[in-house]
């Protein structure tokens, strides 16, 4: 199935991919990132989609990309453009900048 959006990042992409490869090999669980903008937003918004009770495939099919990007997103391994963020929030009926303001106030979010 192919995408219009950009934001399904191919894996040789994905920045933390050595990490998760390594991990992925022994057979530990990856440590998720503890802080920092990418973990607070995806916190943020994963808390304001549970809220409004709209599932990943939902935001996926909305927002133009894959189920697992929408995962990555929300447990903070990757950083969402601007135009996905935009339709993630679209699809859960959210102000982007009411989840913005979420992160802000997120134990996670480390300026």
């Amino acid at each position: 199935m192919g995408f219009a959006n950009a934001e399904c990042i191919p894996w040789e992409y994905i920045p933390q991919r050595a990490t998760l490869l390594m991990f992925m090999r022994s057979g530990q669980k990856h440590v998720q990132p503890l802080s920092g903008p990418e973990k607070a937003f995806g916190d943020a918004f994963r808390n304001a989609r549970r809220r409004q009770k709209v599932s990943q495939e939902k935001v996926a099919q909305e927002a133009e990309c894959d189920r697992t990007t929408i995962s990555l997103i929300e447990r903070g391994l990757v950083s969402p453009k601007l135009a996905t963020i935009a339709k993630m929030c679209r699809a859960i009926d959210t102000r982007p900048s009411a989840v913005m303001r979420k992160m802000e106030e997120s134990r996670f979010y480390t300026a």
